[in-house]
């Protein structure tokens, strides 16, 4: 059963980085170096052992993808028994810690940047090949007023 269950892990693992490189564009060479030096579930408790996060897990916080990091998938009801309580408390704690973080940073900038907020709202209501055009430049003001 352990064996069964190591292999589904470690394939959930190879899902991340397939999954971070289509969906994100972040194709993590070194987390895939590690994947086929250790295989998934060492990798995973080499990096929940680790006091800091890694530089893969920074850059799917700041795409907003948490759901996609190591920590998200050791905590998924399937794969917490190939876990020690520390490990997955190290996960449940760092994704907590990093979604409040980007939450009160939201907060902070609605309330103290409303220009902004008009005008990253104007550019999530455009469709996607619209957000990077030369028009997307002259987005409203939070006044309504085209700059």
């Amino acid at each position: 059963m352990t064996d069964h269950l190591e292999r589904r892990f470690d394939a959930a693992m190879n899902e991340i980085y397939q999954r971070a490189g289509a969906e994100v564009g972040y194709w993590a060479t070194r987390y895939l170096q590690m994947l086929r030096k250790r295989g998934g579930l060492e990798t995973a408790r080499y990096l929940l052992r680790q006091r800091a996060t890694s530089d893969g897990y920074a850059h799917l916080r700041d795409a907003g993808r948490l759901d996609l990091t190591v920590e998200a998938y050791s905590l998924r009801a399937e794969f917490q028994p190939l876990f020690t309580t520390a490990e997955l408390d190290n996960a449940r704690n760092r994704l907590a810690f990093f979604t409040e973080l980007d939450e009160r940073a939201t907060r902070s900038a609605v309330e103290s940047e409303p220009e902004l907020v008009a005008i990253l709202q104007a550019v999530a209501a455009l469709p996607g090949d619209e957000r990077l055009s030369p028009e997307a430049r002259s987005l409203p003001t939070a006044s309504g007023q085209s700059p």
